[in-house]
């Protein structure tokens, strides 16, 4: 009886490390099924994550890009703008010094007033059309048009010195009979420079 206590205990003892040993196995499968689920959602939680910086920084530069593009628009914009302007102010100004010297007499305040506060490409803009308008050199048809200090004045308006032009337009209003005040007033009101309002008296 004894021995067969034993055997039946041995076999039970068995039983019980096989079936621990059953359960070791399982559990090691679960753990491991765990681990490959959990490496996976780790890897597809990177994959989303890298995704999601590469479309970021794709948008970036998109909005870089498109920034860039339309700074460069409006820059091409404003420059034709300016173009246009330039091309209407220096056109204009060649019509009305042909309608200033077209016919009999020459409207000389009209001359003036078309060159004044010109800058040089401009003025070099003006000569062109007037060439092109006429067929006729500016320059020339102001020498054949006008005389004296009309014809300083105007050719002062058209040398890039502010100095001169000032100087040719006192001289031209305080020229003849009586003295045109108002012109005066408007060229001394128009030298803003100490410095330069030194150099026209002295050539005055």
């Amino acid at each position: 009886d004894a021995r067969a206590a034993l055997e039946q205990q041995g076999e039970q003892d068995r039983a019980g490390i096989v079936a621990g040993a059953d359960r070791a196995v399982t559990e090691l499968a679960k753990s491991s099924e765990q681990y490959e689920a959990d490496k996976k959602a780790e890897e597809e939680a990177a994959r989303r994550k890298e995704e999601e910086e590469r479309k970021a920084k794709e948008a970036e530069e998109q909005a870089k890009a498109d920034a860039e593009k339309k700074k460069e628009e409006e820059k091409k914009a404003e420059e034709e703008r300016k173009k246009k302007e330039f091309e209407a102010k220096t056109k204009g100004a060649a019509d009305e010094l042909f309608k200033a010297m077209d016919g009999w007499g020459t409207d000389e305040k009209a001359v003036f007033n078309a060159l004044k506060g010109k800058t040089p490409e401009e003025i070099a803009a003006i000569k062109e059309a007037y060439q092109k308008k006429t067929g006729r050199s500016l320059d020339k048809d102001l020498a054949d048009e006008m005389s004296g200090t009309d014809l300083k004045e105007a050719k002062a308006l058209l040398s890039p010195d502010p100095v001169q032009q000032a100087v040719a337009s006192l001289q031209n209003a305080t020229e003849g009979w009586g003295t045109d005040e108002e012109k005066v007033k408007q060229t001394l009101a128009g030298i803003t420079d100490p410095e330069m309002k030194k150099k026209v008296i002295a050539e005055y």
